[in-house]
């Protein structure tokens, strides 16, 4: 009796450890990656282009922009952390034109890297088809009215 007794534990205690081995054996390993979320407008990207694109227009109608000064030409906001935005280019006459937008443009809904809140890059650009009476539905396509980028640098 005392011998069965002794295989039947040798006998668990090899089992045991062999379903152990194997489990490890078979284990997968899974890598995640960091998915950045870029900071989104008030209603979305296209209704934001759409509100750029009707002050352009209006700056336009009021003879307040001129196609040698701003056709093409892409101003560089800032979309901080808490989702405000702030005109970063240094050329004062320019950017006293669009402070309005900005200043009538709600916060937006902050973006997130690695779990943290992200500052932005905004470059929204004036473009010379506007000077020509191109219609909003052909300037709203463009894929370079509105350019969104992540800033590497860490801000203080």
């Amino acid at each position: 009796m005392k011998q069965i007794l002794i295989l039947y534990f040798l006998i668990m205690v090899f089992s045991s450890v062999n379903a152990q081995t194997q489990k490890q054996d078979t284990a997968t390993v899974k890598t995640f990656h960091a998915v950045s979320v870029f900071l989104i407008p008030r209603g979305g990207v296209d209704n934001f282009k759409l509100r750029w694109l009707d002050y352009l227009y209006r700056l336009n109608e009021t003879g307040k922009l001129d196609k040698a000064s701003y056709a093409d030409y892409v101003f560089n906001v800032l979309v901080e952390r808490d989702g405000s935005l702030h005109l970063m280019d240094k050329n004062v006459p320019k950017t006293t034109v669009f402070s309005g937008f900005i200043k009538q443009e709600q916060r937006w809904y902050i973006g997130i890297m690695s779990g943290k809140p992200i500052p932005s890059l905004l470059k929204l650009k004036v473009p010379k088809e506007l000077f020509e009476g191109a219609e909003r539905k052909k300037l709203i396509t463009q894929e370079d009215l509105a350019i969104q980028d992540t800033l590497n640098k860490k801000r203080k």
